[in-house]
């Protein structure tokens, strides 16, 4: 009787849903506290239109907001930044997906880099607009990181004056990371790896991911390829990434001396030991997998030049990019040394200067100048000490500003400095729905933000 009674009123309730027109299913659904997915939807469902969102610099300074409204193309969004408060930004990256496996991450954290939508200015402003970003799904929720580098004040910019050089080096002997700084001689010790290579020339091969704050390099620990490692400076951790260079298929390990950043990838040129590897190739590494591939080969069209040194640095022409480097190579069993730089956009290779009687690494430091820093041979008859520094002329290759080495330090590799000179700050921005919310797994400070595509047609 009590089953009949029970079955009886609830065909009462639902005739009365029917015809009062409620329903009920998707009340319940938007109400239930216990069902973590649908209250997460409704959380960030809003009733505006555009959708505004917090923008947060260094994870709690609130500098923005990230406006989304719908695009002019039918399934897109427009996403405008905001700036207040004097904060500015000259890049800014976004990605949208359904899930956070939808974004390009490394050990959970995000690379901004590789974001499918970005937009830079030539000068800093506190409105940054990205168009035309293609909705994963129009019926649904939609997860979007939102990424700004932001400043405020006064920022040196490159080449502006000489107040700071800051770079980052790699130790010779020891391995440890330092930041230093040839203009006014101070170091800084900021990580020691404890890294031991099969000689005193490793680790080597360090670049910089200005973007994501990590630093890149290798390791030999016997006479083999390159173990690939990254410093974090958010989490502050080592990080071996657990593989060594492999071309594509597989066919060769790679060993390397030099590299940089660009668009996300690690670039490199082949170190000279008789590999399967051209060793004047301009390499392309994926560091989230190690796949390598060749973006230019053969780009000096000698037969035979193997460099067996070398160090690389990015830098631009007339809004082109260009990769300079320093390389040595054995011609007519003379050990030559040489400047050269590679257009990026031509895949064109000019010979800069040779004749030098010592080999450098070179990067361009806080100040805007490509410094370079003689690395270790033991003779000071040739006019350079160990360990000095130096500002190349891009244009010539020529050698001027002759400074010490700062503190005695000698370095295998180095690389830019994401830190700035003058007094104003520099900083990472990610849009948010509150303070640190909602994060990516991973240990750098990243957030995203969501919303459901029914708030922008409501």
């Amino acid at each position: 009787m009590k089953r009949n009674f029970t079955f009886q009123a609830a065909m009462v309730m639902l005739v009365f849903a029917l015809l009062t027109g409620c329903d009920t299913t998707v009340d319940a659904l938007e109400e239930a506290p216990d069902n973590q997915a649908t209250s997460e939807i409704a959380a960030y469902k809003h009733s505006s239109d555009p959708l505004t969102f917090d923008l947060y610099a260094g994870q709690k300074t609130f500098v923005g907001e990230v406006v989304v409204s719908p695009g002019t193309a039918a399934g897109t969004i427009d996403v405008t930044y905001n700036l207040v408060d004097g904060w500015c930004t000259q890049l800014v990256h976004l990605h949208v997906g359904l899930q956070e496996s939808d974004f390009p991450l490394k050990n959970g954290n995000p690379s901004p880099g590789q974001f499918a939508y970005s937009e830079s200015f030539s000068e800093c402003t506190d409105t940054a607009v990205i168009e035309g970003i293609q909705l994963p799904t129009l019926d649904g929720v939609v997860l979007v990181a939102a990424h700004a580098e932001v400043s405020k004040g006064e920022v040196q910019e490159p080449g502006e004056s000489a107040q700071c050089g800051f770079l980052y080096g790699i130790e010779h002997v020891t391995g440890a990371l330092w930041q230093v700084d040839p203009v006014d001689g101070t170091s800084q010790l900021i990580y020691n790896t404890g890294l031991v290579g099969h000689t005193a020339s490793w680790p080597n091969a360090l670049a910089t991911d200005l973007v994501n704050e990590v630093l890149y390099y290798t390791n030999r620990p016997s006479f083999a390829a390159s173990d690939f490692y990254s410093y974090d400076f958010t989490s502050q951790t080592l990080v071996d990434d657990d593989f060594t260079y492999v071309a594509d298929g597989g066919e060769a390990p790679l060993i390397n001396a030099g590299a940089i950043i660009f668009d996300g990838k690690y670039w490199t040129i082949p170190h000279g030991f008789g590999t399967a590897w051209s060793d004047d190739d301009l390499i392309s590494v994926d560091p989230a997998t190690g796949n390598a591939t060749v973006v230019i080969p053969d780009f000096t069209g000698a037969a035979n030049k193997n460099y067996e040194f070398g160090d690389l640095a990015a830098g631009e022409e007339g809004g082109e990019q260009i990769v300079y480097f320093f390389g040595s190579y054995i011609a007519g069993g003379t050990e030559i040394v040489e400047f050269a730089k590679i257009n990026l956009a031509t895949g064109v290779y000019t010979q800069i200067s040779t004749g030098y009687a010592q080999k450098f690494q070179i990067a361009f430091g806080a100040d805007g100048n490509l410094w370079a820093h003689a690395t270790f041979d033991g003779d000071s008859s040739d006019g350079v000490d160990d360990g000095e520094w130096f500002i190349v002329n891009t244009a010539d290759g020529s050698l001027s500003n002759q400074t010490p080495s700062v503190n005695g330090l000698l370095f295998n590799d180095i690389s830019p400095a994401f830190q700035n000179c003058g007094e104003g700050e520099e900083e990472t921005a990610w849009g948010a729905v509150d303070v640190g919310q909602i994060p990516f797994p991973g240990n750098n400070w990243a957030t995203y933000f969501t919303f459901h595509t029914d708030d922008l047609n409501p």
